[in-house]
């Protein structure tokens, strides 16, 4: 999980192999800029470590889509002359935006057990590590939309359209549920 440009967490345990809650798990920290890696030691219920090695399994799933190949390759151009303005990007091809959605949905579903907030409140709760604790809020502040609206908040029509509501909007008209209903909102 690629927190930031200055660090990155990487999960790292025999969780498959782990079944008693006496086993420390463990997260190694390593800060890019000086190559120092921190250890993080803790404990997992059980429940939760399955709920990780699932989480897991599922990034591996998403990752393996391509769709991250093409993010740098991403191009969007905004023109604004005279009060109006004119949006245009390249995007992967459809059938890797689908198959990302597709194996996203599980993250973003808030009953799901994959819930990217639930496993973040799982690692927070767990991590005796403030600094780990910060960059989890970061993580969390990434997701909703926080971080970017720090910078670049985008209206259509008044609303603010880059906001995880209208994405669920989006996401459920369009994509996951096709809902006619939410189409015309």
């Amino acid at each position: 999980m690629v927190v930031d440009k200055k660090s990155e967490l990487n999960f790292h345990s025999r969780m498959n192999e782990m079944k008693s809650q006496n086993t420390k798990d463990v997260l190694q920290l390593k800060i890019l800029e000086s190559g120092e890696i921190e250890k993080v030691e803790f404990f997992l219920k059980n429940k939760d470590r399955e709920t990780l090695i699932n989480f897991f399994h599922e990034v591996n799933e998403l990752l393996e889509t391509g769709f991250l190949n093409f993010t740098s390759n991403l191009t969007v151009n905004f023109d604004f002359v005279k009060n109006k303005g004119k949006f245009e990007g390249i995007l992967p091809p459809k059938n890797v935006i689908n198959s990302f959605l597709h194996r996203f949905r599980p993250f973003w579903l808030d009953e799901s057990e994959l819930y990217y907030y639930k496993i973040l409140k799982i690692l927070h709760q767990t991590l005796p590590n403030n600094f780990v604790r910060l960059l989890l809020n970061e993580q969390k502040d990434i997701l909703s939309g926080k971080s970017e609206q720090k910078y670049l908040i985008i209206t259509s029509n008044g609303e603010n359209i880059n906001t995880n509501h209208m994405l669920n909007i989006w996401l459920n008209a369009y994509q996951y549920h096709r809902d006619d209903g939410k189409k015309k909102n």
